[in-house]
C-alpha cells in the first residue's frame, strides 16, 4: 500500500488507513489518513464523486474484506458511470510528503461489475502546489486483477513543476474517456498501492 519506503503493504485498514469516520486503535488513523474520492468540481469533464456535478447519482467507496490481491482487503469503488468524459478519484494524501525519486507507483485493479472500457491512471500530487503526474492504462475487459503503473522518472502526463522528491498525495483516476460514449454503471476493486 502506498507507504512511502518501497515496502509492498497489502490494503488492511484496520493498521494502515480505514475508511471509517472512527480512529485506528492502533494508530489513532482518522479521515485525514484515509482514501477518499475527490470531490473536485471540473468544468471540463464530469467528476461522478462532485456533489455538483449533475449526475443523477454519485459514485460511493467502500471498504470490501472478502477481495484483494494479494491479500483479502480492497477498496470498492462503485460509479454510476453514463457517457463519455466521466471519471472518479480515490485517493490519499501522505503527510509528510515522501521522496519517490526514481521509482514506480504499482496499483492493483479490477472491474468487479459492468462493462469498463476506459483508463486506469495511477497518480501523485508534488510539493505544496500540488503538481500532478499520472499515467493512463486502458484496462482489459475482463475481471482478472490487472497492474497500473506510474513511472515517477517518465509520467505520461506532468505538469510544471512535477517533483517526485516531495510527493504529497497519490492515488487512481477511472475515466471513460472521450470514447466512452456507451459506458454504463461499473464496481471496481483497488488494492495494493506499492514502490518498486
Amino acid at each position: 500500500m502506498l507507504t512511502g519506503d518501497g515496502s509492498v503493504v497489502d490494503v488492511r485498514f484496520v493498521v494502515f488507513w480505514r475508511i471509517s469516520p472512527d480512529p485506528d486503535p492502533t494508530t489513532g488513523d482518522t479521515g485525514v489518513e484515509q482514501f477518499l474520492l475527490d470531490p473536485y468540481h471540473d468544468s471540463t469533464l464530469v467528476n461522478l464523486a462532485d456533489p455538483a456535478s449533475g449526475a443523477p447519482s454519485l459514485a460511493t467507496l467502500a471498504f470490501d474484506p472478502s477481495e484483494g490481491d494479494p491479500a483479502p482487503g480492497a477498496l470498492r469503488v462503485t460509479v454510476p458511470y453514463s457517457g463519455a468524459n466521466q471519471y472518479v478519484v480515490a485517493f490519499r494524501t501522505v503527510s509528510p510528503g515522501r521522496d519517490w525519486t526514481g521509482k514506480i507507483l504499482h496499483a492493483r485493479v479490477r472491474v468487479v461489475e459492468g462493462t469498463f472500457t476506459g483508463f486506469a491512471t495511477p497518480y501523485v500530487r508534488t510539493t505544496a502546489a500540488y503538481v500532478y503526474g499520472g499515467t493512463a492504462t486502458v484496462l482489459a475487459r475482463n475481471t482478472c486483477w490487472q497492474d497500473v503503473r506510474l513511472d515517477l522518472k517518465h509520467p505520461e502526463t506532468s505538469n510544471a513543476g512535477f517533483d517526485p522528491a516531495q510527493v504529497t498525495s497519490g492515488g487512481l483516476q477511472l475515466t471513460t474517456g472521450s470514447a466512452g460514449a456507451g459506458a454504463g454503471p461499473a464496481t471496481f476493486d483497488i488494492d495494493s498501492f506499492w514502490l518498486e
